[in-house]
């Protein structure tokens, strides 16, 4: 991903009262993985992306930087 996903990440982990070690085991993700994330933006995985949007329900745009709104839309018609 980029620096946005990283900024975004650090600003959403930042909002919880856990510790990164705590975060990383509330999202499901190990720590390796966390850091990665929490230090470099890099989202490798598209499921680490999924687990990670989902335990703060945003939507991936909002992680990915693509869009300032956090809200998940349905896209189902």
């Amino acid at each position: 991903m980029n620096e946005k996903t990283k900024e975004r990440f650090r600003e959403l982990v930042d909002s919880t009262e856990l510790t990164k070690t705590e975060c990383a085991r509330q999202i499901g993700i190990s720590y390796t993985t966390f850091n990665k994330i929490y230090s470099y933006g890099k989202l490798t995985r598209i499921r680490i992306a999924f687990l990670v949007a989902n335990y703060f329900n945003i939507s991936l745009d909002y992680l990915a930087g693509h869009t300032d709104d956090k809200e998940i839309k349905s896209h189902r018609h």
